[in-house]
């Protein structure tokens, strides 16, 4: 919110001033464009770091083995044998059995960090033939430090396999070709300003995106799975430019960083659309979902690499406490991290996942189509109470019945897609179908009876049928319960 009010107040003026009597921000423009042909502001600003390009989960504590979460798009070669991106595929989430040649299940942390530190290790996976062995070496990449805010989800249909969707992505990086320019503002800034000890040498400005544009910066690119925009996309009117001052203390710096302070560029982009998101309806209408958005970065000559900010699970939490939806309910959250293949470049990166947990509130379709089918099928069953020479009349009965459950049918169309397989309410509908055409068969062969063995023996029969049809039907919804697993505890 404090950025949203700075913003509103630098309008007019892309600035916003740390020190008192000096514009700090048209100063720091200044020195830019005097350094755009001593440093390559068209490129990249990747950070090296050397390590086997693997990322672990571990929970020793907990008794569970590690896995590696995250894989950099670089550390496996295509070969005879299998694509790059189908190796990073086969062992990613998987349990690690052993890491040079030890049994992970009861190592501590201690224990496997002193293996992971290594200069290579092998490891073995759980259901993977193949070991696989990582060396240490320099990997590059841009961390971006990620933030989605969620303002809304609606329109959940399970018929289109979409949802909409209303969202923001705050992205967050440094910059270290900037640090020594901010670290001169800074300084000159603090000259101007020793009588009145304002400044801490740190400052931010709010610098027109179009400047960035015209040194030929590449700013990341954020893209969306399966999303497509109902508004076209606009790039932010303003970059946040943060600057602080040397020493770096916990942050992971390099030399410049060290040596000048860190530059942290901001921005924040706004989406609104709809999310193709495949859905499982097996169990309609008692069904739940999973509905993600997973964010991730094109990869070419260099790698944005996403990670969660420290207020992105704050964020998510307070989306997910606004959320209502009069047809589903919202029962739980969680991100984490997952991959995707990008068939241009042949590679695996990773993506950012906002996942929620929702059920489908299901009472429409239990009071208003199951309950009354089952009412429907009582009255078909009534024609066992019926005199068996009464044939046209239980006949005319069952049949009506017969045909107010198609009618049925066509109303459940409108909410599911044409499905290759059945879901749990087509099943309770077919089953329905039986047992409400069983009354018309039950009618000819008890009037049949009645010509051919007279009255009581018919009337024997209907008994019968009053408490084995009924009961065969109810036995078979309990079968299809059990069978589907439809319980939600």
């Amino acid at each position: 919110m404090f950025r949203y009010l700075l913003l509103i107040f630098f309008t007019f003026s892309s600035q916003a001033l740390g020190f008192a009597g000096f514009d700090e921000c048209s100063f720091f423009r200044t020195e830019i464009n005097s350094e755009r042909t001593k440093k390559d502001f068209d490129d990249v600003a990747q950070k090296k770091y050397n390590y086997h390009g693997l990322i672990f989960e571990t929970g020793f504590q907990d008794g569970i083995r590690p896995y590696i979460d995250r894989i950099h798009p670089d550390v496996f070669d295509s070969d005879d044998s299998k694509q790059a991106y189908e190796k990073s595929f086969e062992i990613r989430l998987k349990d690690i059995i052993t890491i040079n040649g030890i049994d992970t299940l009861n190592m501590s942390d201690e224990e496997f960090d002193a293996e992971i530190d290594k200069n290579e290790i092998l490891l073995s996976f759980a259901g993977v033939e193949d070991k696989y062995l990582f060396k240490r070496k320099d990997f590059y990449s841009r961390e971006l430090i990620i933030t989605p805010d969620i303002k809304k989800i609606n329109n959940i249909d399970t018929k289109s396999s979409t949802f909409d969707i209303v969202f923001e992505v705050d992205i967050s990086w440094n910059d270290y070709r900037f640090s020594e320019i901010a670290y001169r503002v800074a300084k000159k800034g603090g000259e101007i300003d020793k009588e009145t000890g304002l400044s801490d040498g740190g400052f931010f400005c709010y610098i027109p995106f179009k400047f960035f544009q015209e040194l030929g910066y590449i700013f990341p690119d954020l893209k969306i799975q399966d999303f497509t925009n109902t508004l076209e996309r606009e790039k932010p009117e303003y970059v946040l430019i943060d600057y602080f001052p040397p020493p770096c203390g916990n942050f992971d710096c390099i030399e410049e960083e060290e040596k000048y302070g860190i530059v942290q560029f901001s921005f924040i982009e706004k989406f609104q659309g709809s999310v193709f998101q495949k859905f499982s309806l097996k169990k309609f209408p008692f069904d739940s979902h999973e509905i993600t958005l997973d964010l991730f970065f094109n990869y070419f000559y260099f790698f944005d690499e996403p990670y969660r900010s420290n207020i992105s699970e704050q964020t998510q939490l307070s989306n997910y406490s606004n959320f209502s939806s009069p047809e589903w309910e919202f029962v739980d959250y969680f991100s984490g991290y997952g991959s995707i293949y990008l068939p241009n470049v042949n590679a695996r990166v990773p993506t950012l996942s906002m996942i929620f947990e929702i059920d489908r509130q299901y009472s429409y379709f239990l009071f208003k189509i199951m309950f009354p089918i089952i009412c429907l099928l009582g009255v078909c069953w009534a024609t066992f109470w019926m005199t068996p020479r009464e044939l046209e009349s239980r006949v005319t009965i069952s049949i009506v019945c017969l045909l107010s459950l198609i009618a049925y049918n066509f109303i459940i169309d409108q909410d599911i897609p044409k499905l290759a397989y059945l879901t749990f309410l087509d099943q309770f509908i077919l089953i329905s179908y039986l047992f409400a055409g069983l009354p018309t068969i039950q009618t000819v062969a008890s009037h049949r009876i009645l010509e051919r063995h007279g009255l009581e023996r018919a009337l024997n029969f209907d008994r019968s049928s009053r408490i084995l049809i009924p009961f065969a039907y109810f036995f078979s919804m309990l079968t299809l319960v059990l069978l589907t697993d439809v319980s939600r505890w």
